[in-house]
């Protein structure tokens, strides 16, 4: 009985243990996280205070959102509210007025960066499967618009689901910071340099340009020299007008033609940044060496731009050959540049006149000056006011010259018209070698000598008093001659015919030097010639009309005048 007592005793069941006690539940796993907490924290890690914080300075970075793109901005203080408070107890209030701003904003009409985004999210890319280059695009254009960090982070995000072969990073760089770095690259020194230049364009005009929109001229322009620099062919560029945004890169540009039509590529395989370095390049460069332009062709109210080739050629004969090539201050550049040739020969016909035995020398001398350098004299009044000032040097010369002009010999009503000319124009019917000739005018002829040397004009005046008294009757009168006006007119029709002339072979030139017609190497020379002897006969028409009009009276020059502007018969800019 013991046994089995003891038995029993041993085979009783045990007594039941105690349960422990159940953890507490985590609130902040419990609560549901946002997604825009998931993008914001994809890379973090710390404790739940740090996150806290972290969160915090997304909120703040959302401060400048616009209108719907400040929902992402809402939902995250929304919840950074619901799980925060607790933790950083003293940031509830700012998160809390920054979460009143967000919902008033989201509130707001959607912008157009908005509205591009939405079709991004939604895969509607096109041909481009992962959405990568639409939200760079979309980045570069808007990210500063919207200023929204987060929601370049959610399309980060967004990409990179869709993209398995690398890490997604998207340029936050604006549209206004890629233009500055274009710019920068217009001055690109090498081909390597301009080569990078090229793919920062590139770039930009990807990511920038409205689709199908042509590019601003300033933009066509420096594409244009950029790879004229890199050596790299390039087919002609269609280009709007310039904006406001392309006065940075306008600024950029090499040295520009006056009529701002034309950029300075190179010069002899020179890249050159302003007018002192394209004028010391071009003394540099051997005639016929390469000089190379981008131009802008005006086309149906836009603009073609392409790169020429201009062979260079002595400063006076390249811009007499390619008027549209003058740079800003290049004729005024020559002029200085001859300037002390113009001195020497000044002075030595100062020197002349100034001896009486020598006066004949001295005019011949200063009517050589004035035939070499006349259209600068004509244009150049500081030239003018250096022949002015040595006036009283030239007072023999000029009694020499009206002695020779009171010895005219000819019909009277040729001798009334050199009268009527000599009262103020000196230089008037006078030849080269200072002998009188009825109807002979140079560049000389055209002075006021009575305004530009009046001590010289007076002593001048005296000796062709007699003249004067015997040419009273047969002076030409005031109103205008019928048998005149058709003369003049023949003059002012040949001038107008031979400017354009050489406006049109200059074209052809231009067109051949840009590729917009085939020219070979005949056809360039004859065009070259055709537009010498078109300027030197349009320059000789200019001369004839100009003085014809010094025998004309107030009402008939007025006249001529007028038929002049109708006929574009006017100073030479070569």
């Amino acid at each position: 009985m013991l046994a089995v007592a003891a038995l029993s005793f041993s085979c009783s069941a045990p007594e039941p243990k105690a349960k422990a006690p159940a953890a507490p539940v985590d609130a902040w796993a419990a609560l549901p996280k946002s997604p825009e907490w998931l993008h914001a924290t994809a890379s973090f890690t710390g404790d739940r205070k740090a996150e806290c914080a972290f969160i915090e300075t997304w909120i703040a970075g959302e401060a400048e959102c616009q209108a719907t793109t400040c929902e992402h901005a809402r939902d995250l203080s929304r919840d950074w509210l619901s799980r925060c408070d607790k933790l950083a107890p003293d940031s509830v209030s700012k998160v809390k007025d920054a979460l009143a701003k967000y919902e008033a904003r989201a509130g707001e009409k959607e912008t157009p960066c908005a509205a591009q985004l939405r079709p991004i999210f939604g895969g509607a890319c096109g041909k481009d499967e992962t959405c990568e280059a639409a939200a760079q695009r979309w980045v570069t254009r808007c990210a500063s618009t919207v200023a929204s960090p987060l929601n370049v982070q959610i399309l980060v995000r967004f990409v990179q689901r869709r993209v398995s072969d690398h890490d997604v990073e998207l340029d936050t760089r604006s549209c206004s910071v890629l233009r500055d770095e274009v710019a920068n690259g217009v001055t690109c020194t090498d081909r390597f340099k301009c080569e990078d230049a090229i793919a920062q364009l590139d770039m930009y005009s990807a990511r920038c340009d409205e689709e199908g929109e042509r590019p601003p001229l300033s933009f066509a322009l420096a594409s244009a020299v950029m790879h004229a620099a890199a050596d790299r062919k390039m087919e002609p560029i269609f280009a709007r007008p310039d904006d406001d945004a392309s006065s940075a890169m306008k600024a950029k540009l090499p040295p520009t033609t006056a009529d701002g039509a034309a950029v300075v590529a190179s010069v002899c395989g020179t890249r050159v940044a302003d007018l002192d370095g394209y004028f010391a390049a071009r003394k540099e460069c051997e005639p016929g060496g390469d000089i190379v332009f981008a131009r802008a062709f005006k086309v149906q109210g836009s603009f073609e731009v392409r790169v020429g080739h201009v062979p260079q050629s002595d400063d006076v004969s390249f811009i007499a050959r390619y008027p549209a090539l003058l740079m800003p201050g290049e004729r005024e550049r020559i002029d200085r540049d001859r300037g002390a040739a113009f001195d020497t020969e000044l002075e030595e016909a100062a020197k002349l006149s100034a001896d009486p035995k020598l006066a004949p020398g001295g005019l011949v001398s200063l009517l050589a000056l004035f035939r070499d350098h006349g259209a600068e004299i004509f244009r150049s009044e500081a030239k003018r006011a250096a022949i002015q000032a040595r006036d009283a040097s030239f007072v023999n010369a000029f009694k020499f010259l009206g002695k020779a002009k009171s010895k005219a010999k000819g019909p009277a009503a040729e001798l009334g018209q050199i009268a009527a000319r000599a009262r103020t124009f000196a230089f008037s019917d006078i030849d080269p070698d200072g002998a009188p000739q009825f109807g002979a005018f140079s560049w000389a002829a055209l002075h006021d000598t009575s305004a530009l040397l009046p001590q010289s004009h007076a002593a001048y005046l005296k000796e062709l008093k007699g003249f004067f008294l015997r040419t009273a009757r047969d002076l030409p009168a005031d109103d205008i001659d019928s048998d005149y006006a058709r003369a003049f007119g023949v003059i002012a029709e040949e001038c107008q015919q031979n400017g354009e002339r050489a406006r049109t072979d200059e074209r052809a030139l231009l067109e051949c030097a840009f590729g917009q017609r085939t020219c070979d190497a005949p056809q360039v020379d004859a065009l070259t010639k055709s537009s010498e002897k078109a300027r030197s006969q349009a320059e000789q028409g200019f001369l004839a009309a100009t003085f014809f009009m010094t025998t004309s009276g107030p009402k008939a020059a007025e006249f001529y005048r007028k038929v002049m502007s109708t006929a574009q018969c006017s100073l030479p800019a070569w």
